[in-house]
């Protein structure tokens, strides 16, 4: 079976008491309906919370903070979704602070805010092929690794300058290497 069962949206942040307006929604992407017992959504903290039920092809399932316990963080939040077996089945992380009201979908590898659209099908049919527009937030993936390397390639510029400057005043070359610069 495909992975047909996805985090599709998810609200952190409402405008008003978290308690009350957080929810997380799934959504079976599949031509199949997929029986969601033992089935697990987790956040961060690892705390979990057990699905089940049956989600059928299209179907969307809102989970609100009141049924599920689960309490998402304004920033830096990663949720993941267990199958009966234990398998990881999704999984979504969104870096930084989450904008008051918004929620964020997701879309492939990209993570969106937008307008809250539990239930329906929100960004996930408005993303084509030219991709989404205005708000997104990439998540994992290559944008570590690029900030990885760029930090690097940073470090290794600056000392690289630091020793040049060093080098060409004579004072300072005495200072730092010793001897004539």
């Amino acid at each position: 079976m495909l992975n047909s069962i996805q985090i599709s949206e998810w609200l952190p942040n409402p405008a008003g008491p978290d308690a009350e307006g957080e929810w997380i929604e799934l959504w079976n992407s599949g031509p199949e309906s997929v029986p969601l017992q033992g089935w697990r959504l987790t956040d961060a903290a690892g705390r979990s919370f057990r699905l089940g039920g049956t989600l059928a092809p299209g179907e969307r399932l809102v989970l609100r903070r009141g049924e599920t316990r689960l309490v998402l963080r304004n920033q830096d939040e990663k949720l993941s979704l267990y199958d009966g077996t234990g398998a990881l089945r999704d999984q979504v992380f969104f870096p930084g602070s989450v904008p008051e009201g918004l929620s964020l979908s997701r879309s492939g590898t990209e993570i969106i805010a937008t307008e809250p659209s539990p239930g329906s099908e929100g960004l996930l049919a408005l993303v084509g092929e030219s991709g989404p527009g205005p708000g997104i937030l990439r998540t994992g993936g290559p944008a570590g690794a690029e900030i990885l390397l760029l930090s690097l390639l940073t470090g290794v510029l600056l000392a690289l300058a630091v020793y040049l400057v060093v080098k060409r005043n004579h004072e300072l070359s005495e200072l730092f290497f010793g001897g004539n610069g």
